[in-house]
């Protein structure tokens, strides 16, 4: 039934099954509900009208009651008319209620109780009808006994059925909520019944779905195992259309391309593992090769270590050529200190000499301001004669300048002095210029012994290392070659091995069906063509190796 239903339409199915029978049980159960509530209401309404209606009466027939006894014995005819007049509304409003208790009742007791009252109420009518004219008349003593007597009489007749009748609504009202809780029941049953048959349905329907669901999910399952198991003849049958019956179908159509797949590859890997094993030939033809090699390279090694020595003794002269080179440099240094300290005691010398005649300057100019002075004061004395005060002035001046120049003349001696004594030093410091030069002499002198040495070693280590470049060579050529074919053969001997290893390992875990192998052996002429292929390619390559066995064991 569902086998043809999408998995979406039949959930859902599910849920609208689900749906509408909770949809039932709910309105069922709003409806029995209602039902309900009305009859408790109509209970509860119907109560409480007639225990009113009740009190009403016995209140109004007692309110009468008063109202008479104080007519009879107050005996004021100031309020009669008005008392009477109550006492009559009182009277209409009983005798209306007990007419709209005819309805109240209708069982047997009931309706005998009502017209007991009916008949008690008529009967108080009438002894209040007969106590109106007796109190009117003013006859309070007979009103008094008539009060006592047949009239209280008729007021208990009156109360009696009241009482009755209030026991006997009592009993009905209990009677109606013995019917709504027969209704709740009556309810509650239906709504359990209700949602039995919700359940069942929807249990039937979600085992159905279920059902329709699981099966292929399970086929599919199945399926899926056996492939995980390399199991490839087994087949998924599911006969539904919707979506996994779609997938079933593309998993059998997936299985169906995978067993042809194992099939081929089970086929070409003998061809594979031929090809391996004509390469792992070519590379133990190529091990032959590299032994021969190898003893070349032994030879290379020998002359490789006495040019070693050789250079070991270039690099042990070269190292004291450098410490040499470093004393050269010092000692040039230390003469470019001693040059650079004359040149100083030069400029300083100069220095000394500018000063000297700028100080000899000052002294000339001295000296002729002097005679100047000494000029003016002969003049001035001439003048003045006995009052000679300019000629003390003139005479100040002539000594303030002969000071002047008495302490140039000294600086001038200490001048001299100095610039002897710097001479002095720049002659001591070009003494050590030169021995700082001889020095240097030396050192270039031991430097180029050292780098005759050097030099003769260096003609040693050169024969040396001709002899290395033709062993050298000799080995590049064998080596490209031997590089060449290593790297072709190994990469494809390492890639064809694992690819046969890896082919054979998984082909042997699927099982296939047999019956398909009609084209194999076509596959198979084409496998070992392919294997014929990979020979010639290993032969190939041995024979680029054959030439080069001539320098090889020349080498050797």
């Amino acid at each position: 039934m569902f086998k043809n239903l999408s998995i979406s339409k039949r959930l859902a199915a599910a849920f609208s099954v689900n749906v509408v029978m909770l949809l039932v049980v709910a309105v069922v159960a709003v409806t029995k509900m209602a039902t309900m509530d009305a009859n408790t209401q109509l209970i509860v309404s119907d109560l409480n009208n007639k225990i009113l209606e009740f009190h009403n009466l016995k209140d109004r027939a007692a309110h009468v009651a008063v109202l008479m006894r104080d007519i009879a014995m107050s005996e004021d005819a100031s309020q009669l008319d008005a008392r009477l007049s109550k006492i009559d509304e009182l009277r209409q409003a009983n005798l209306k209620g007990i007419e709209g208790m005819a309805t109240m009742f209708y069982t047997e007791k009931g309706k005998a109780l009502y017209a007991t009252l009916v008949q008690a109420s008529a009967e108080y009518g009438k002894q209040l009808d007969a106590f109106k004219p007796l109190v009117r008349s003013g006859n309070y003593a007979q009103a008094r006994a008539e009060l006592l007597g047949p009239l209280q009489k008729a007021q208990l007749a009156l109360f009696s059925p009241l009482d009755d009748l209030m026991l006997v609504g009592k009993a009905v009202s209990a009677k109606e909520a013995d019917e709504a809780n027969a209704a709740y029941l009556s309810a509650r049953l239906w709504l359990l019944m209700a949602l039995l048959v919700s359940i069942v349905v929807s249990v039937v329907a979600g085992v159905a779905i279920v059902r329709s669901v699981t099966r292929p999910v399970r086929a599919t399952a199945e399926g899926a195992a056996a492939l995980a198991s390399g199991d490839l003849t087994h087949r998924v049958h599911v006969d539904s259309t919707d979506e996994i019956g779609k997938m079933a179908s593309a998993l059998d159509t997936a299985i169906d391309q995978l067993s042809h797949l194992v099939r081929n590859i089970q086929s070409a890997s003998g061809a594979i593992d031929t090809a391996a094993r004509e390469i792992a030939q070519g590379n133990t033809d190529l091990s032959q090769r590299t032994e021969e090699q190898a003893a070349s390279l032994e030879q290379t090694a020998a002359s490789m270590e006495e040019l070693t020595s050789t250079v070991r003794q270039n690099v042990e002269h070269a190292l004291e050529a450098k410490r040499l080179s470093q004393e050269a440099t010092g000692v040039a240094n230390a003469g470019a200190h001693s040059v650079r300290a004359v040149v100083e005691t030069m400029q300083a010398m100069a220095s000394a000499s500018a000063r000297m005649s700028e100080m000899i300057s000052a002294i000339e100019g001295i000296a002729f301001q002097t005679n100047i002075l000494a000029l003016n004061a002969a003049v001035e004395a001439a003048r003045a004669g006995e009052q000679g005060r300019g000629f003390a002035v003139v005479a100040g001046e002539v000594r303030t300048l002969a000071q002047r120049s008495a302490g140039t003349a000294k600086d001038i001696r200490e001048l001299i002095a100095t610039s002897v004594q710097q001479v002095q030093d720049g002659s001591s410091r070009v003494e050590v210029a030169g021995r700082t030069m001889d020095q240097i002499v030396l050192s270039v002198r031991r430097v180029s012994e050292l780098i005759t040495e050097i030099a003769a070693a260096s003609d040693e280590q050169a024969r040396g290392i001709e002899q290395v470049n033709q062993a050298v060579t000799q080995m590049d050529q064998v080596t490209q070659q031997n590089a060449a074919l290593v790297e072709e053969a190994a990469a494809a001997a390492e890639h064809m091995r694992a690819q046969a290893a890896d082919l054979v390992s998984e082909a042997s875990k699927f099982r296939v069906n047999r019956d398909a192998m009609g084209g194999i052996e076509g596959r198979e002429g084409g496998a070992q063509a392919r294997t014929a292929s990979g020979a010639s390619f290993a032969t190939a390559a041995l024979q680029r190796v054959a030439p080069d066995d001539a320098p090889l064991r020349a080498v050797a």
